[in-house]
């Protein structure tokens, strides 16, 4: 009785946070946010680490710059995607057939970056728990989906608006990646040529435009 009620009371708890994150974050229509990633794999003694941006426009731009340790672009909106990567101080745009899941990871995305989580309850058990914040658990419900994927684990801070402070993706072998979100501007116009999918804005020019 005491697991069942502890279980329900979980359910409740996620059921009200996911209420205040879905209507905090539906009033962002634009996020530019520095990250810096982490994957630790069972492969290599220290992590593998990135830094770089994340722009994203309602309802289905995205782009994903690294900056560090080498630098790559991958712009997505709506069904279609680029892929740049930088080798001796030129762009090179990268041959995208083969990737037929780029429609799954802009509506992934675009689910995290505005919060619509509650559109997403067949697909995932939620769950919360205090850790220095709010962190919110997505599980996948479907055994397919659960062979690559464990737990998403979401941090978000007293500001709800700010987005997540940091995502961390755990794996069923042990592997887990974060991404931790610094800096974040919202709702502030983001130059035309920054989803451009034949020659993305600098991402230096994109950031000077928003943060100025």
């Amino acid at each position: 009785m005491y697991l069942a009620g502890a279980a329900q009371a979980q359910t409740n708890d996620a059921a009200a946070f996911l209420k205040r994150l879905s209507a905090t974050t539906a009033k962002a229509e634009t996020l530019f946010v520095e990250f810096a990633q982490e994957r630790h794999l069972a492969l290599f003694e220290e992590p593998l680490r990135t830094e770089g941006f994340l722009a994203f426009q309602k309802p289905n731009s995205i782009r994903w710059e690294v900056t560090k340790p080498y630098r790559s672009i991958l712009v997505c909106t709506g069904n279609n995607a680029a892929q740049f990567e930088e080798n001796e101080g030129k762009w090179k745009r990268l041959d995208l057939s083969y990737m037929k899941s780029i429609p799954n990871f802009v509506a992934g995305m675009a689910m995290f970056l505005e919060g619509r989580y509650v559109e997403r309850q067949q697909d995932y058990e939620f769950s919360v728990r205090e850790e220095k914040g709010t962190v919110l658990v997505l599980k996948p419900k479907q055994k397919q989906a659960a062979q690559f994927i464990e737990a998403f684990e979401l941090l978000f801070g007293d500001d709800l608006s700010a987005g997540a402070r940091r995502v961390t993706m755990r794996q069923p072998d042990g592997d887990w990646t974060s991404i931790n979100f610094t800096n974040q501007v919202a709702n502030k116009a983001l130059p035309a040529g920054t989803f451009d999918l034949q020659k993305p804005m600098e991402i230096e020019a994109v950031r000077k435009a928003v943060t100025q």
